[in-house]
């Protein structure tokens, strides 16, 4: 407890106490006497039983876009650095080498988020 020797008036009785007479309780009913709460106006919880459709479904859409993101990116960025003047036989074999699986993934992963959605 903190004694700073100031005295607090009791709101119960009126009567002037030390800080240092008081313990927890009486000081929590000076800073904050309890008052009825009611409750009536309150909204009623509504409560459903988990479904963890929900986020897997959310969880395979992130995937399917980030793939789509991932294909856009590699072809613009091919395609930009085949403008920039980068060596085209070099760009394309770079393309050869990442466009066929990421275009595989994209469709596998767009594939299940959609079949899996319908049914």
């Amino acid at each position: 407890m903190i004694d700073d020797g100031l005295p607090v008036t009791d709101d119960a009785d009126g009567t002037v106490v030390e800080l240092t007479e008081l313990n927890e309780l009486h000081l929590g009913e000076i800073i904050a006497p309890p008052q009825p709460v009611d409750i009536s106006d309150l909204p009623t919880q509504q409560t459903e039983p988990y479904n963890p459709d929900k986020a897997l479904d959310h969880a395979r859409k992130n995937v399917a876009y980030l793939l789509i993101w991932l294909l856009v990116f590699v072809c613009g960025f091919t395609l930009i650095a085949l403008a920039s003047g980068a060596p085209s036989e070099v760009m394309f074999h770079a393309l050869e080498l990442l466009l066929s699986p990421i275009t595989a993934l994209v469709g596998a992963a767009t594939g299940f988020y959609f079949g899996t959605r319908s049914s």
